[in-house]
């Protein structure tokens, strides 16, 4: 098994929409890997940044 870890970061502000583009086009995207099991997705906001795990 393969598992990948990605971090990311946006301004608070870009927040809400940038956690939508993950569910519209980059998870969907994702899932059309050959082999693709699972996504689970984490966010946070700390000290007004978006964090995403």
């Amino acid at each position: 098994m393969i598992a990948r870890i990605w971090n990311g970061k946006t301004r608070i502000e870009d927040f809400e929409e940038y956690t939508e583009f993950l569910k519209a086009k980059a998870i969907p995207d994702y899932k059309k890997t050959k082999g693709f099991v699972k996504l689970f997705f984490l966010r946070t906001i700390k000290d007004d940044t978006g964090h995403f795990n």
